[in-house]
């Protein structure tokens, strides 16, 4: 359960079912929607049904798939599970895909973890100004 108390709680799963609502209304966006949707379930403590969001993701391929690999991975790192979260950000990487949003979060995220020469290296690829 989320540490906020009921009334986040409650204001999460009525942003949940809006966000189901919205599958059917928008097709196109189905991925970018299914992904908010595990960060709402993630925030609720719902991990095994964001963690289930995010393995289909990437399953399924599609623009969303390696957001889904960083968000994966960012859970994983919090589980003490680093070899497998290690495994998401090289797919990202194999990908080949050159998509400076998730190669950024990547190098945040590695950032945050005080990896900072590896985080260096994707914020290189990613084009970041900043970095």
């Amino acid at each position: 359960m989320a540490i906020w108390g009921g009334l986040e709680a409650d204001k999460l799963r009525a942003r949940i079912r809006i966000l189901e609502a919205e599958l059917d209304e928008y097709p196109d966006e189905r991925g970018e929607i299914l992904r908010d949707i595990a960060v709402a379930r993630r925030r609720l403590g719902e991990m095994d049904r964001a963690v289930d969001i995010w393995r289909y993701l990437v399953a399924q391929g599609g623009d969303e798939r390696d957001f889904a690999r960083v968000e994966l991975a960012e859970y994983l790192f919090g589980q003490g599970q680093d070899e497998d979260a290690r495994a998401a950000l090289a797919a990202v990487k194999a990908a080949g895909r050159r998509s400076g949003a998730v190669w950024t979060l990547v190098a945040e995220l590695l950032e945050e973890r005080g990896e900072q020469a590896e985080a260096l290296a994707w914020y290189r690829v990613a084009g970041s100004p900043n970095h």
